[in-house]
C-alpha cells in the first residue's frame, strides 16, 4: 500500500500485523476469521509534521501497449517526467501487435501514483494503464 490507500491490518501468527489495501485479494483468505482484522489508517498528521510523506513506496502499474520499438522509451520517459522512478519492469506477454507490461515505480503516495498513471495514459501507443492488483 501507498499513503492514501484505504488499508486494513491483519493479525498473522508469527508475523504480527500485516497491512493490506482493502482491495487486496489476499484478504479473501482471511474472510473466515474476521476477528483478525484491525481498523488502521495512515498517520497523516505525523507525515505532515515531518515535512514529507516519509520513504518512497513501490506501486505496480499494469500497461497494455503496442508492440513497437519506441514504446518502452515512451513509458520510461513518461514515468520520469512524473517524478517517479522505475525499480522493476517486466514484459509479461508479448504478441505481434501488443504487449503487456508490469512496472514497479517508487512514489510518495496514491496521488503521485495516480499522476504517473495519468501520464502513461496520455502516451501514444499505450492503450491501457492501471494500477495492478495483487
Amino acid at each position: 500500500p501507498v499513503p492514501g490507500d484505504r488499508i486494513v491490518g491483519v493479525v498473522a501468527t508469527g508475523k504480527g500485523v500485516t497491512i493490506h489495501t482493502r482491495t487486496c485479494q489476499t484478504l479473501e483468505s482471511f474472510a473466515a476469521t474476521p476477528e483478525r482484522f484491525l481498523d488502521v489508517d495512515w498517520d497523516y498528521d505525523a507525515m505532515a509534521r515531518s515535512g514529507d510523506m516519509g520513504p518512497m513506496r513501490v506501486g505496480r502499474i499494469s500497461i497494455v501497449a503496442e508492440n513497437d520499438a519506441s514504446v518502452l522509451a515512451s513509458i520510461t520517459n513518461a514515468i520520469s517526467r512524473s517524478d517517479a522512478a522505475i525499480v522493476n519492469l517486466k514484459i509479461v506477454n508479448r504478441q505481434l501487435d501488443f504487449m503487456e507490461i508490469l512496472v514497479d515505480v517508487e512514489v510518495r503516495d496514491l496521488r503521485h501514483l495516480s499522476s504517473a498513471i495519468a501520464s502513461l495514459r496520455a502516451v501514444s501507443g499505450i492503450t491501457q494503464a492501471d494500477r495492478a492488483r495483487s
